[in-house]
C-alpha cells in the first residue's frame, strides 16, 4: 500500500478559464487582478468595465479616484483573501452579496480552498498569470496600435491630446551605397 500527496505549486490558465478555478471575478471587474494583488481598476463614467492601471487617469469618475499604485507594494494574503471571501458568503441578501463581490473582487470559493495546508501555496498564490496570452496576444494588440496611433478613441475625445501614443522619429533617408 502506497499513500501520496498531491502538491500543487501553481495553478494557471487563460484569464477566463482562471476565474472558475481561483473564484474571483475576473479581469474586467473593479478588483480583476488574477493574481488578487489589490489593484484597483478604473472605468469611464456610465462603462460597466474596469481597466487596471497603476497610474491614476486625469479624469475619473467615482470609485475610480484611487491614487497611483506601487507595484512593490503587491500582495494578499490568505488572511486577506478568506476575510474579503467571508463578507461576500456571509452576505444577508442578493444586493449585498454584489455589493460585497464588487468590493472584493471575489465571487465565489475557490475549489483550491478544499485542499489540506501546506499541498499548495495557498489562495491566492498558488494562482499565476497566463504569460503566454500575455506576450503573444495581447501585447502585440495593445502594443502596435499605441506605436501607430491608431488606438480607437471614444466621441467626445481627441488622439491630438494624446501625448503618449507614438514615438517620434526622425525622418532617416536611406542613402544609395552604389
Amino acid at each position: 500500500m502506497y499513500l501520496g500527496n498531491i502538491y500543487i505549486l501553481i495553478a494557471t490558465s487563460d484569464s477566463p478559464g482562471l476565474a472558475y478555478l481561483n473564484g474571483l471575478i475576473g479581469h474586467h471587474g473593479r478588483n480583476g487582478c488574477q493574481l488578487y494583488c489589490g489593484i484597483l481598476g478604473h472605468h469611464k463614467e456610465g462603462a460597466s468595465t474596469y481597466y487596471p492601471v497603476m497610474k491614476r487617469p486625469d479624469a475619473t469618475p467615482p470609485g475610480s479616484d484611487h491614487p497611483d499604485v506601487n507595484p512593490e507594494h503587491f500582495s494578499c494574503s490568505l488572511e486577506t483573501y478568506m476575510s474579503n471571501l467571508a463578507k461576500v458568503l456571509l452576505s444577508p441578501n442578493e444586493a449585498q452579496c454584489k455589493r460585497q463581490r464588487l468590493q472584493m473582487g471575489i465571487s465565489k470559493s475557490s475549489i483550491f480552498l478544499s485542499f489540506q495546508c501546506g499541498q499548495t501555496l495557498g489562495v491566492p498564490k498558488v494562482f499565476r498569470s497566463d504569460i503566454m496570452h500575455l506576450l503573444s496576444l495581447n501585447l502585440p494588440d495593445l502594443l502596435i496600435p499605441l506605436w501607430h496611433s491608431m488606438f480607437k478613441c471614444d466621441p467626445g475625445d481627441a488622439k491630438s491630446t494624446w501625448q503618449w501614443t507614438t514615438l517620434s522619429l526622425p525622418d532617416v533617408h536611406m542613402e544609395s551605397t552604389q
